[in-house]
């Protein structure tokens, strides 16, 4: 029983790293890496390894190959896109239904708080607090509108597209207009007025998308590699 266990935990354990490694993009599409290398350097049994690979190979995020080793999955650019229309849809809704109805100061707090340290990272520099920072506002944006249907269809999107997005940084520095787009969608919200607050984000969600999907394209990171 406790053997059992001890393996069942560790075979999470390593599923839920590697799978945080590959949405954070510590490991890049189309990239190889041998089982044995990856359990020295993250401390797990290969066969945990091994296990966290063949789940990860049924959520679409790798792909098992010959030597005791795995690739990455490219970001093909037609589900992105899919992806980036649905989440721009919902969260430009949920961004007009927050201004209509008013979010309360705990939900501005969180919105302000994640800009704010937007702001702070790119001053400082920092790509990986700005990213945090900025998955964080858009899960704000979308509790914000206090819809449950609504929040339920969205959150579990903000996955891929947080993938596809920490893709990118590693190809560019953070957009700096970003945080003062946030900024200027708050402000919608704060005034309320659904239609400024839905459009503006929809156009922002779309120019994102376009930049996102052209640097993916750019380094060959949507399909497999040659």
């Amino acid at each position: 029983m406790t053997t059992f266990a001890s393996e069942t935990f560790s075979s999470d354990t390593s599923y839920a790293r590697l799978r945080g490694l590959i949405i954070d993009a510590h490991l890049l599409p189309n990239t190889y890496h041998l089982e044995s290398t990856l359990s020295e350097k993250l401390g797990l049994t290969p066969d945990a390894i091994h296990f966290a690979a063949t789940r990860l190979e049924s959520d679409g995020l790798v792909k098992t190959g010959t030597c005791g080793g795995f690739w990455i999955a490219p970001l093909p650019i037609a589900q992105v896109l899919a992806v980036f229309k649905q989440v721009s849809m919902l969260e430009a809704r949920a961004a007009g239904i927050a201004a209509a109805a008013g979010p309360g100061p705990i939900a501005l707090s969180a919105l302000y708080d994640a800009v704010w340290t937007m702001e702070d990272a790119l001053y400082r520099g920092d790509a990986m607090r700005w990213a945090g920072a900025d998955h964080r506002f858009h899960r704000s944006l979308v509790q914000a509108s206090n819809t449950a249907p609504l929040i339920a269809s969205a959150l579990p999107l903000s996955e891929p597209v947080h993938r596809a997005r920490m893709v990118a940084l590693t190809l560019c520095p953070p957009p700096f207009e970003s945080a003062q787009k946030n900024a200027e969608l708050i402000n919608a919200i704060r005034r309320g007025d659904p239609t400024e607050a839905h459009d503006l984000h929809l156009t922002h969600w779309k120019t994102t998308a376009i930049k996102t999907t052209q640097l993916l394209t750019d380094h060959g990171l949507d399909r497999i590699a040659a």
